[in-house]
């Protein structure tokens, strides 16, 4: 039987759900892509901080405990022979 607008109505009606479905379904696909990109960027910061600190950590060590362990390291590359030809 045809509506008004000259549609079936049974049709119509499925058209206009399917349609708002797939139209529904793609915009929050889209939605969960920028919030995937948005983890992957906090994801990266979290990393380069993580390096920074541990960066700052080691100077820091170094420059508090350098004259301490030269000896050490010294030592160390006194045992180490290279064989050259």
């Amino acid at each position: 039987m045809l509506n008004s607008n000259g549609t079936h109505e049974v049709w119509g009606r499925n058209v206009i759900v399917l349609f708002a479905r797939c139209w529904l379904r793609a915009a929050r696909d889209a939605g969960l892509e920028i919030v995937r990109a948005r983890h992957a960027a906090q994801d990266v910061v979290e990393y380069g901080i993580i390096i920074a600190t541990i960066a700052i950590v080691v100077l820091l060590g170094t420059s508090a405990f350098g004259d301490q362990i030269r000896p050490w390291f010294e030592q160390l590359a006194g045992r180490i022979t290279t064989i050259g030809t």
